[in-house]
């Protein structure tokens, strides 16, 4: 079984469901899938694809499509190997809020931001 980047353009060997990986599901017995979204078609312009879950096994790259990237803020297409951002790019601005430990009855321990201080 082969490991898909996202982003990556495929088709389904089986149903010839062709486009990008979109998500990865792992389940518990181990069985992989993944989400493929085809492009929005010329003509339905306004509606969104929905997404297609097919197992990994099944699925073949298209190696004459650029894949894409998804960024922080936008989606952008990724030529001659290059990686989305750059110098010029925003970066997010960090949550400035204190952390604190928060202690769930029965569950882990876990650092959370909080905006009202530590709970006892």
């Amino acid at each position: 079984m082969i490991r898909l980047a996202l982003g990556t353009y495929v088709f389904d060997v089986v149903t010839r469901f062709e486009g990008y990986a979109m998500s990865r599901v792992t389940y518990l017995n181990g069985c992989v899938q993944y989400g493929i979204q085809t492009e929005i078609s010329d003509e339905s312009p306004n509606k969104v694809p929905s997404i297609v879950y097919f197992d990994a096994d099944r699925l073949e790259v298209v190696p004459d499509v650029t894949p894409i990237r998804m960024g922080p803020s936008h989606i952008q297409l990724v030529e001659n190997g290059g990686e989305p951002g750059g110098e010029n790019e925003e970066s997010a601005e960090s949550d400035d809020r204190p952390k604190t430990r928060q202690s769930i009855p029965g569950g882990p321990t876990t650092d959370a931001p909080t905006s009202t201080g530590d709970i006892h």
